[in-house]
């Protein structure tokens, strides 16, 4: 279907705030899982969980058990990226996205009926992780669709996450408002006006066949310029010859140093920014100002996207990694004190690396690897981060049992900075030729 790029850039951008990662705002999403009860009867002899909007948990093992289901979120995410990629590249991205916004209503209904019941919780993450890359994955290929404005496109997508963010903001302070109607009529009256009307432009909008649908606007675009050099020029740059998904060739692209060394640090970052997440609810609980501080810097964090627009034209996305890399690492650093102060500047840094999140390897990666096999390639590596996620849970348990909160903090700040050493090298290596390939008209 021929669309103007600018209209569907809008309408992704719609859907990926919609429908995205709202639990990368962990804090909002931690106060929405008590407030639902998620895990109450944990506590021992306390009454039902009142309908306040500011509501710490009712006991340390309630709040051990809810803090540790971002893993549970951003493992089921990472875990099925793969298959989600695959799946995409086979079947088209209109039938993965409407597939995912079902299981997406599935796993908001499951919160508030089973609040109480830990297999259904958890599948419900995992229902919510998966509809994530979902919607992620054919979300991102509108870069595809205009390369004068490729860069423009992946920012406008990590700003659109970054407002998805307030979904669960906004949520508490409507069901604070509604207290007196029952949890789950305020969830499918949401899902009614939020999710209902995006499935049905989804099946509109969405192409099967993503490549053909790409190589029709982009045709389409050009001509209208009169550009039929350009035409041609623009076809060689997005289209292998062989458009025919092959196994032999994805295996060369996974096998190339500059996919590796991107991918071990795209492992670190996860690992760290979440269970820098997770920690900050647990040790602000008691602080409701650095809660909320928390709360609205994670999705203003959008602010540090545009922003990196103006850098990402200069030097490419590897420096900007590099950057966030170290960043993170004083970040791990101020979460040893538990002031108000070291609360906003910790939020501050983790806003700045949340903006960003993975959003400068999905860029580098659509850059540099044929349309064929962005889906495939995103989905194996992303899903390498899922295995590698459990790592979290273990840390989680540490944390609780032995104490080691400070040492946990300590260990990933400097495994951030021995991360930062192969990336500089590969900088002063490969940067030349790849930014001249990434800033190619």
């Amino acid at each position: 279907m021929k669309i103007f790029w600018l209209y569907r850039l809008i309408f992704y951008f719609i859907i990926s705030m919609t429908i995205g990662p709202f639990y990368d705002g962990w804090s909002s999403t931690a106060k929405y899982l008590i407030s639902e009860g998620v895990f109450s009867k944990l506590c021992k002899n306390v009454d039902d969980p009142p309908k306040l909007f500011y509501l710490k948990p009712l006991c340390d093992n309630q709040a051990y058990n809810v803090g540790r289901l971002l893993s549970f979120y951003r493992i089921s995410e990472f875990l099925s990226s793969i298959f989600t990629g695959i799946f995409m590249d086979n079947v088209g991205p209109k039938i993965t996205v409407l597939l995912s916004i079902v299981l997406r209503v599935i796993s908001w209904v499951l919160i508030p009926t089973c609040n109480n019941v830990h297999a259904v919780i958890i599948l419900s993450c995992i229902l919510c992780g998966i509809s994530s890359n979902g919607i992620a994955f054919p979300v991102f290929t509108i870069a595809q669709y205009s390369k004068k404005f490729f860069n423009v496109c992946m920012i406008a997508i990590s700003v659109s996450l970054s407002f998805g963010t307030f979904y669960t903001f906004i949520l508490n302070r409507i069901k604070y408002s509604l207290h007196d109607h029952k949890p789950i009529n305020i969830i499918v009256v949401m899902l009614i006006l939020t999710h209902l009307p995006i499935f049905i432009l989804s099946s509109i909008l969405f192409p099967n066949l993503l490549e053909k649908d790409v190589k029709l606007n982009i045709v389409d675009e050009l001509n209208s310029k009169r550009t039929k050099t350009a035409s041609n020029d623009e076809a060689e740059d997005v289209f292998v010859h062989n458009n025919k998904w092959e196994f032999r060739t994805f295996l060369s692209i996974l096998g190339r140093i500059d996919i590796l060394v991107l991918s071990f640090a795209s492992m670190v970052n996860v690992i760290s920014l979440t269970f820098a997440q997770e920690s900050f609810p647990i040790l602000y609980g008691d602080n409701k100002t650095a809660l909320t501080v928390n709360e609205i810097l994670i999705p203003l964090s959008f602010i540090f996207s545009i922003l990196s627009t103006f850098v990402l034209n200069k030097v490419g996305s590897v420096p900007i990694i590099l950057f966030l890399n170290v960043v993170s690492a004083v970040m791990h650093m101020s979460l040893f004190f538990t002031n108000l102060p070291a609360s906003i500047f910790t939020s501050i840094l983790m806003s700045l690396n949340y903006s960003l999140f993975m959003t400068q390897y999905y860029i580098y990666l659509d850059s540099q690897v044929p349309i064929q096999y962005q889906g495939s390639i995103k989905g194996f590596l992303v899903t390498l981060i899922g295995f590698v996620l459990f790592v979290n849970i273990g840390l989680n348990y540490l944390s609780k049992t032995y104490f080691y909160t400070r040492e946990i903090h300590l260990a990933l700040m400097a495994i951030r900075l021995l991360v930062s050493l192969p990336l500089y090298f590969f900088l002063r290596r490969e940067l030349p030729q790849r930014s001249r390939s990434f800033d190619k008209p």
